[in-house]
């Protein structure tokens, strides 16, 4: 069957983006990232340690199928088609996370090419262990996180979890990491008053901030607003008040440095070599369930 010239065109399209589309993204992220490189240069290295929900929402592309006809006979109802990488982000995402997602991809590029430093920390760690594993560097083949080549320089007290067989009576991660928070608060007094000041289900968040405090970090980043909503509430208060390291939000940060935010569109043929569909974006503008990559759902 021969090509029409709407297919012809579609191909060279395609190819040239596969080809020069890396090379834009850089060079658009380079010129939205000026401002913060100069101010870098002007006061120094910065550190920040990276919260969870950050590696989270850092997964801005993902792997869906795209149907282009359903046989009769076909048992799973999935239809003729391919795998593609798609945008997660589209016209129906959340404000506010699509937003800071936008600075993401500047501070992700400012790690790469080394001008800020990436924190990490065992209990952050601990927390991941207690998650699916591909929740914070995507699920599927095509899938794409942010911070995916990102270098993590790992601060603060080790964990010391305990770990052995299903047979063991060993607790689980977050029951282990639970009373040490417990066992913390009685030899650790501000970190208590951190505590008291947050709530007790910021037990966890509050020794981030500590560690991050006491490592001489620049902030805590972090996309749980919850928890930036009560510091920004608590903030003329101790031990809050007397805090050097901040907690802000990628869209915060962002601003203090001079980082124009980038949708993370630009990054879809990035470490590309198999179909992208820039074009779509997941339906409901958030990330996909791990079940759903079960080919049978």
């Amino acid at each position: 069957m021969s090509r029409t010239l709407a297919q012809i065109f579609r191909g060279y399209r395609e190819r040239f983006r596969f080809r020069y589309g890396p090379r834009i993204a850089n060079w658009r992220l380079q010129r939205a990232t000026v401002k913060a490189r100069r101010k870098i240069k002007a006061i120094g290295p910065i550190r920040l340690l990276i919260d969870n929900t950050v590696l989270d929402h850092a997964t801005t592309h993902e792997t869906a199928w795209i149907q282009s006809g359903l046989p009769t006979n076909d048992p799973n109802g999935l239809g003729t088609g391919n795998a593609a990488r798609i945008r997660v982000h589209g016209d129906n995402s959340d404000p506010r996370a699509y937003r800071n997602v936008c600075y993401l991809t500047g501070i992700a590029h400012l790690s790469r090419i080394m001008a800020i430093s990436l924190c990490s920390s065992d209990e952050l760690e601990e927390e991941r262990a207690a998650q699916p594993a591909g929740r914070f560097r995507g699920y599927g083949y095509f899938d794409y996180n942010l911070f995916e080549d990102a270098r993590f320089e790992i601060i603060g007290e080790p964990a010391q979890t305990m770990i052995g067989p299903l047979g063991f009576s060993v607790a689980l991660h977050k029951e282990q990491q639970f009373q040490r928070m417990r066992d913390r608060r009685k030899t650790d007094p501000i970190y208590d008053a951190l505590v008291r000041r947050l709530g007790e289900k910021s037990s966890n968040d509050a020794w981030h901030i500590m560690e991050a405090e006491r490592n001489g970090v620049f902030c805590f980043l972090t996309m749980d607003f919850k928890l930036l909503n009560n510091m920004d509430r608590q903030s003329k208060f101790e031990p809050i008040k007397s805090l050097n390291t901040m907690v802000l939000s990628p869209e915060q940060f962002g601003q203090k440095l001079g980082i124009s935010p980038v949708d993370p569109s630009v990054m879809s043929y990035h470490r590309a070599s198999f179909p992208v569909r820039s074009d779509l974006s997941m339906p409901d503008g958030k990330r996909r369930p791990s079940f759903t990559y079960d080919s049978s759902k």
